[in-house]
């Protein structure tokens, strides 16, 4: 079955697991790395179970889900979409908790992409009508979702007045475009530019959990803009940006089609 072959539930799908299977390829060395220190030195932080500080246990949640990202994205079907839905729900859960990745952002984003992976693979493919008619709400809601979270965490009077994203970013951040303002601009400027972007982030992320009321094809094309932005202001944020852009690319495949008729 080619991309133009396939239905658009399955095109959907396709996109949304190939964003993510970007991640999880580019974040790989970063997870080997991690998985053999917290195996030669462990730490023990009995908040967390011991279960839940295996370095096995790390390595299986990250990487099993190649087994079934590589079938689907290569012939996919209905029996390997819905496989594949639960191991990358089920794994990023895991991921979401374990001692060695529980504050990554990427596992809250892969979590819920995985919850819409399943829906697609699910009731969607027994109900494509409604699918195509529903499938773009859900994602635009899993949009706004994601970045009023990010919002809400930036409704500081620290954030507004650039503190956080001057000292992670402006002042020391090794990324090409800090650099290059490090060079070309004093002190004093710097400061002034990092507080102007921090405020113009707030407002954008706040104007984001209302994407969920636009036209799904327009909520497509600013997401995708928005996260490109994101990934190009730091290039370390693929991991969260990749898979927002699958789900925006799902929705508007999915508001794109014609529903099939219904089944007499």
């Amino acid at each position: 079955m080619t991309w133009k072959d396939a239905p658009p539930i399955t095109r959907a799908f396709l996109a949304l697991t190939g964003s993510i299977f970007a991640v999880r390829v580019a974040l790989a060395r970063q997870y080997l790395l991690t998985t053999g220190i917290q195996a030669s030195v462990p730490l023990r932080d009995h908040f967390f179970p011991w279960v839940l500080r295996e370095p096995s246990l790390l390595a299986a949640a990250y990487f099993a889900p190649f087994c079934s990202e590589l079938p689907v994205l290569l012939r996919p079907s209905e029996r390997r979409m819905r496989r594949h839905a639960i191991m990358v729900t089920l794994c990023a859960g895991i991921l979401l908790v374990h001692q060695a990745s529980y504050f990554f952002a990427t596992w809250v984003v892969v979590f819920w992409a995985g919850l819409f992976l399943m829906w697609m693979a699910g009731s969607a493919l027994d109900e494509p009508q409604r699918a195509c008619s529903n499938g773009p709400l859900l994602a635009q809601a899993l949009i706004s979702f994601w970045f009023l979270g990010g919002a809400v965490g930036k409704w500081t009077a620290a954030y507004w007045a650039g503190e956080p994203f001057y000292d992670l970013f402006f002042a020391h951040h090794p990324y090409v475009v800090y650099a290059l303002l490090r060079v070309w601009v004093d002190a004093g400027a710097l400061r002034a530019i990092a507080t102007w972007v921090s405020r113009s982030v707030v407002v954008i992320e706040t104007a984001m959990v209302f994407t969920v009321f636009l036209p799904a094809r327009t909520a497509s094309a600013i997401t995708i803009v928005v996260a490109l932005g994101m990934w190009l202001s730091a290039g370390d944020l693929f991991d969260v940006a990749w898979p927002i852009i699958g789900t925006a690319l799902a929705g508007r495949i999915l508001s794109g089609a014609t529903p099939p008729p219904a089944t007499p």
